[in-house]
């Protein structure tokens, strides 16, 4: 199993297409506010539900005071527990303070991957408005860079406003030596729309076959998705048995995406977000007739993704243009 932990709500950015801006705050009486209970806690759960990633998620973690990151080092060292720890982050605490944070992800105890985050165009930025450009974007990253030996993938989030620059987010991958993973910018917080799936599979289709897809993860999940192999989040509708998430308030949901719409009223979802049962079947396929369709699996593999095609009025244009890609996705995927 996948454990999301969202340490904290708050951030140093304030990008215009953040599903996470709606997260719900920490209470008075969360045990989030309490690290040594929150760590126990966390001990407890790793321990009965076989936990194997513990993946640490924000806001922006770097926010969260450095004690309680060695806090939950220490606690996964000193009771052995066989858990792999990753953590997303935008790193720019890092930059500003190299010397605080690199021993931490230097030490080899409980060793901590990071993924950071970049794409081009002005919708990422710092809390005070500055856009987040490739230049500080490379500073940040050869930072971490050089006090680490580790050179992080990183996520972009593709929208109507960058979709022309997908490719470039690859070769910049390709040329810093790393990976990146590109995601479709999803209905929730400041993102007050989603980008077409249909196109977004176009993208990595136009990676696979311009042959960069070593280089961006998406686009190597998307050839095992379409041969129906095991594959991860958001490719596997199974995964309220795989993923569960920790959230700043201290309520515990079946999925990171879905926890960021927790705080509409009138969402349908809420009632089943903390549930370990299936959806409603409307919220698991988009239209009865998905059976007798070859993108059946991939268009309904994320609950998420079929929810927001819904709210969004999209089912009619998104069958129509994932339809339109048959052709193109069986000759670079096969039959």
């Amino acid at each position: 199993m996948d454990l999301i932990v969202t340490l904290n709500s708050n951030c140093n950015f304030a990008c215009d297409f953040c599903s996470s801006s709606n997260l719900p705050k920490q209470e008075p009486d969360s045990i989030a506010n309490d690290p040594d209970i929150y760590i126990d806690f966390l001990k407890n759960y790793i321990k009965r539900h076989k936990v194997n990633y513990l993946i640490i998620n924000g806001g922006e973690p770097l926010l969260v005071p450095i004690d309680t990151w060695y806090k939950l080092v220490g606690m996964i060292n000193d009771n052995e527990l066989p858990v792999s720890v990753s953590c997303t982050s935008n790193l720019w605490e890092f930059y500003k303070n190299p010397d605080k944070w690199t021993e931490l992800f230097t030490q080899n105890i409980v060793p901590i991957d990071v993924t950071t985050s970049f794409q081009y165009g002005t919708g990422r930025k710092l809390a005070d408005g500055t856009v987040f450009t490739e230049e500080l974007f490379r500073k940040v990253f050869n930072c971490f860079a050089e006090h680490t030996g580790k050179k992080p993938p990183f996520i972009a989030v593709i929208n109507e406003g960058n979709e022309k620059d997908a490719l470039k987010h690859i070769q910049l991958a390709k040329e810093l030596g790393t990976t990146c993973r590109l995601n479709g910018m999803v209905m929730s917080g400041r993102a007050g729309s989603m980008y077409p799936f249909y196109k977004m599979w176009n993208l990595w289709l136009d990676i696979i076959e311009a042959g960069l897809s070593e280089y961006e993860m998406n686009s190597q999940i998307i050839k095992a998705a379409w041969q129906g192999q095991d594959t991860p989040c958001p490719f596997n509708s199974n995964c309220g048995n795989k993923i569960k998430c920790f959230n700043p308030d201290g309520s515990i949901t079946r999925c990171g995406s879905l926890s960021d719409d927790m705080l509409e009223k009138n969402n349908p979802l809420l009632g089943y977000i903390h549930e370990y049962i299936d959806l409603p079947f409307m919220y698991r396929y988009l239209k009865p007739s998905c059976v007798n369709c070859r993108f059946c699996n991939i268009c309904n593999s994320c609950h998420k993704r079929v929810f927001d095609i819904k709210r969004s009025g999209q089912d009619e244009q998104h069958c129509l243009g994932m339809k339109q890609l048959l052709n193109r996705t069986m000759e670079i995927l096969g039959g």
